[in-house]
This record gives C-alpha cells, sequence and structure tokens, in this order.
C-alpha cells in the first residue's frame, strides 16, 4: 500500500505543536486566560496565533480518518468479512479511549471548568508540589484522545456501512453521503450545546455557568452526566468533531481514486475557503474565540475546519502528486519531524509530566531569585525553558527508534490489538517507516540515517 507521507508529516507537526503550545500555556502562562490577559501585547500577539494553532488538535482525527480509509479500501479490496472488519475497525478506537482514562487520571494537565480545578495524581503533584485526591469529574472533561477514539469508530463504521460506494469508482456518491453526514453533525451541535448548556455568553460569564452536565451530576446521575458529556461536552466531544473524521475519508478516497490533482486542489481550497469565511464572519455576533473556554465556539471550530482543509490539501499536493523518486528525497527531509509522528500517543500522554517536570526543576533551583516561578518569566520561558523541552524530546525519540519504540504506548497497543485481530502492524518499523517509507524498483534508492 503506497504510503501516504504527507500524514506522518502532518502528525510530526502536529503533536510538535502540541509539546510547545501546553508548555506554553500549562508552564509559561499558568494555564489560564487571566494569565494570558496580563501579558505584554507583544507576547499576547506571538501567543495568541500560536494559541488559534494549539486548538487544532482536530488535525489529528482528520488525519486519522484519511489514513483508516486506506486502510479499510484495502481490506474490503481484499474481501475480509465484515464482522472480521468491524472488529478491526472498532478496537483501535476502544483502545484509544482507554488509554485516554489512564492519561486523565494520572498524566494529564489540570483543567479548569468553570471556577473548579481539577488535578490528575502525578501529574497534579508535579504542577503543585502536593498530593491531590483524585475527582472523578475530571472525566467529564474529553481530552483530544475523545476525539480520536470515538471519531475513528464512527468513521470506520460508516465506511463499512456503506462499503458499496465506497468501492464503485464511477461514483460520486460516497463523497455526498460523508460530507452530508459531517455537516449534519456541525448543525447539529449548536443546538446540542443550546439544549445543555454548554456554553454562556459573554466569555467573562464562563465561571458562574451551569451546564446540564453539572446538573446530572449534582443529582447523582452520574452516567447520565458522563454519557452527555462524551456526547456535547468539553472540550473535544463527538458533537462537533466526529465530522472531522468523515471529512478526513472523503480527502482519503480521493486520494485513493487517484482524483485529478487539479480537481482535488480546488475541492479542498473552496471548501476550506468557504468553511474559514464562515467561522470568521462569526466572530462578528460571537466575539474572537475565546482559546480558554470549556468547550470551543462555532466561531473557532468552524475556523479550525476551513484552514485544515486548505493545510491537508496543500500538503497533499506537495508530497503525493509527485514521483516516487521525488517523494524519496521529501522523505529524506522529513525524517526529523516524521520521527515524532511514530510516538504520537506516547509523546501525548507524558508530554505533561515531562515538561512539568522540567518546570518545576528550574522553579525550584531559581526560587531564591525568582520566588513566582523562574518558568513564568516570558524570556526565560520562551529562551530557555521551550528549547530544552524540545531537544529532551529530540534525543528521547533518537534513541528510542533504535529498537523501534518497543515499550511505547503505540508498541502496547499494536501488539495488544495485534493479538485480538490475529496480524501485527510494522508502523513501528522505524526502518522502513522512517527510513525508507517509499518503495521503489530500484532497491538501491533509501534514505541516509540522520
Amino acid at each position: 500500500m503506497r504510503r501516504l507521507l504527507f500524514v506522518d508529516v502532518l502528525r510530526g507537526i502536529a503533536i510538535f505543536c502540541v509539546i510547545v503550545f501546553h508548555a506554553m500555556t500549562f508552564n509559561i502562562f499558568g494555564g489560564t486566560q487571566q494569565a494570558l490577559d496580563a501579558v505584554s501585547p507583544v507576547v499576547k500577539a506571538i501567543a495568541y496565533p500560536i494559541g488559534i494553532i494549539g486548538s487544532w488538535a482536530a488535525i489529528f482525527i482528520f488525519l486519522s480518518g484519511i489514513a483508516n480509509t486506506a486502510a479499510m479500501y484495502n481490506q474490503l479490496k481484499k474481501g475480509i468479512k465484515t464482522g472480521k472488519l468491524l472488529l478491526g475497525a472498532i478496537l483501535p478506537g476502544l483502545a484509544i479511549i482507554t488509554i485516554n482514562y489512564v492519561f486523565m487520571i494520572l498524566f494529564s494537565h489540570y483543567r479548569v471548568v468553570g471556577d473548579q480545578e481539577y488535578y490528575s495524581i502525578i501529574n497534579g503533584f508535579l504542577e503543585t508540589l502536593s498530593y491531590h485526591k483524585f475527582d472523578p469529574r475530571i472525566l467529564l472533561f474529553n481530552s483530544a484522545l475523545i476525539m480520536i477514539g470515538f471519531g475513528t469508530i464512527i468513521s470506520n463504521t460508516f465506511l463499512i456501512i456503506f462499503r458499496r460506494n465506497l468501492l464503485d469508482e464511477k461514483s460520486n456518491k460516497i463523497y455526498w453521503i460523508l460530507m452530508v453526514i459531517g455537516l449534519v453533525i456541525f448543525a447539529f451541535t449548536p443546538l446540542l450545546d443550546w439544549i445543555f448548556q454548554i456554553h454562556s455568553r459573554p466569555p467573562s460569564e464562563f465561571a458562574d455557568h451551569i451546564t446540564k452536565i453539572d446538573t446530572f451530576w449534582e443529582a447523582e446521575k452520574y452516567l447520565t452526566a458522563y454519557l452527555t458529556s462524551l456526547l456535547v461536552g468539553p472540550r473535544h466531544s463527538i458533537f462537533p468533531y466526529a465530522a472531522y473524521g468523515l471529512f478526513g475519508s472523503v480527502i482519503g478516497i480521493m486520494i485513493l481514486r487517484k482524483v485529478n490533482p487539479k480537481k482535488f486542489m480546488a475541492f479542498g481550497y473552496i471548501i476550506g475557503g468557504i468553511f474559514t469565511i464562515m467561522g470568521f464572519f462569526l466572530w462578528i455576533p460571537l466575539g474572537v474565540p475565546s482559546l480558554n473556554e470549556p468547550k470551543y465556539s462555532p466561531n473557532l471550530y468552524i475556523l479550525d475546519l476551513g484552514l485544515l482543509f486548505c493545510l491537508i490539501t496543500f500538503f497533499t499536493s506537495l508530497f503525493e502528486f509527485r514521483d516516487d523518486k521525488t517523494r524519496v528525497k521529501l522523505a529524506q527531509k522529513t525524517i526529523f519531524v516524521r520521527r515524532y509522528s511514530m510516538s504520537t500517543l506516547t509523546i501525548f500522554i507524558f508530554e505533561s509530566t515531562i515538561s512539568t517536570g522540567i518546570a518545576q526543576l528550574f522553579n525550584v533551583i531559581f526560587s531564591g531569585f525568582y520566588p513566582a516561578g523562574i518558568i513564568t518569566n516570558e524570556m526565560f520561558g520562551f529562551i530557555v525553558y521551550l528549547p530544552l523541552v524540545f531537544f529532551l524530546w529530540h534525543f528521547i525519540l533518537k534513541g528510542w527508534e533504535k529498537v523501534n519504540f518497543i515499550g511505547s504506548v503505540e508498541w502496547i497497543t499494536n501488539e495488544i490489538v495485534g493479538r485480538l485481530r490475529g496480524r501485527k502492524s510494522d508502523k513501528l518499523n522505524a526502518n522502513k517507516i522512517l527510513y525508507n517509507p517509499i518503495t521503489l524498483e530500484d532497491d538501491s534508492i533509501i534514505l541516509k540515517k540522520i
């Protein structure tokens, strides 16, 4: 199967941005909108665009939709039975959802919802240097892993349901089906937010706002509260983020069918442009998006969708509409960033612990000179702290690739899911995936290790 190089590149860039954004947000700025409001206008001008990019967590489910569609398409072509296909479609999503709860309980950055702070056990200790009793309400916050897990299950399920349309390459019906389902999810999101009182206006009133989820929890209807949160709650709930996986599937199908590059780019840029303009227009009634909302508003997640459509269209044209020898050269030049893509899940889970640990170490060392915490000094944070976090991850991954990331979260899930499905994946084979991802007739063309 042809390796979708741009997916690896974008996933690597995205998780790198998560490391930077979380280290900046939770350690330099203290994780609150008030802290960001207090910084200088110059820093704010730099930080806000980074914050917008930081809200692009949906890129992970968008890219998963593309990659999973390619895998599903090839399995359907091989005639694999529906039951086995469905099992293989659901298991990876369930694994990610399970990992989410381990992450939220132990390693998550602290979460602020309303006027309440919620801490994970391990990272909460590092953040405050004190023990916090586990509060199950932290599980009502949907991390990006919930979005990816349920998004994967939903998009894969629809691909199986409409498999005949997927395999019928003479018909464009599958595009319309998936786009319409995605748009319906988007259209119903504001309605569901209103029904369950997820948002309040203006943003300054969030702290005093009570949602239906809170009401259910206080009434000890814990299962109802949890299911409602999965559906529409903070932050990356099924509505609207399941739609991104379906839109990703549309892009994936277009690539598999080798749609004319000009038609592909016209589709991607036009759709992306429409959503981007819609997102900006919503700034008029809804205001400038608050990056500290419990759940992002339509003026941000619609804007994000448009920008992601344009970004993915650009990277697809850059990496896929090329001959294989050009793709080999591009693969050579992107080894550094694709290395991050091989351990995206592991990085997502542990980046908070590593970045917080380094921050607190600096704070303790310089406590006599800077009692408020040296990391909150903007110059020190950006010039010393962030580069150190980045280089530490680089050396960790550089060493780990030599043993094909054995022991990583990806390795554990691959082992478990592979045994349940009866086949193992070689996606952690660094020599193949990282250094020789393009199969050529001329086997002498391989990438040099850097």
